[in-house]
């Protein structure tokens, strides 16, 4: 699976409350604020 399409399955299943626990706490440091927000933007990994 790429991971485009592994975001938006994540950020589905975490809306809908559906999401491990542990999978959240892996996308969560990469952005700013809630992560399933549309207009959040990835956190510069420079």
């Amino acid at each position: 699976m790429k991971i485009g399409p592994w975001f938006a399955k994540a950020r589905s299943n975490k809306r809908a409350g559906a999401l491990p626990p542990e999978h959240d706490a892996l996308v969560a440091p990469l952005f700013d604020g809630d992560w399933t927000d549309d207009s959040t933007p990835p956190v510069s990994l420079v």
